[in-house]
């Protein structure tokens, strides 16, 4: 089956969240800026520029650089800042039931969340749901 880019298979998202929704609550985790905010400090992190072989600067766009707590600059992989960044989002939803401020996509009006989505997928059994933090 080839979808989308050339020579790709498609993945069968939906598919696997309907038959994952029969037997357990499957939630969507919507990654807005979870790469760009350092996961301790919530600062916004920056891309780490390296000199290559020919002392021209490049971008490591893996590589995000934040001022830690005692004043030095610290590096992180990008990856695992954002993996961290879900984990923290998904904690304070368990919580409070939303997201926090930082990481939603809209920061006005102050001290509000976007809703909680609820959909319900239909499923073999019609008793799937998904869930959107968002």
């Amino acid at each position: 089956m080839k979808c989308g880019h050339t020579g790709n298979m498609s993945i069968p998202n939906i598919r696997l969240k309907r038959l994952l929704s029969t037997q357990m609550r499957v939630y969507n985790l919507d990654e807005f800026r979870t790469s760009k905010l350092n996961y301790k400090t919530e600062e916004e992190s920056n891309n780490l520029y390296l000199p290559d072989k020919n002392k021209k600067v490049r971008k490591l766009h893996s590589v995000l650089t934040y001022k830690m707590e005692n004043g030095q600059i610290g590096c992180i992989n990008r990856d695992k800042n954002a993996v961290n960044n879900m984990i923290k989002i998904v904690k304070y939803y368990l919580e409070n039931k939303k997201r926090p401020i930082k990481y939603c996509r809209s920061l006005e009006p102050k001290g509000t969340n976007p809703s909680i989505l609820m959909d319900t997928i239909s499923s073999t059994n019609g008793e799937g749901q998904v869930v959107s933090i968002s």
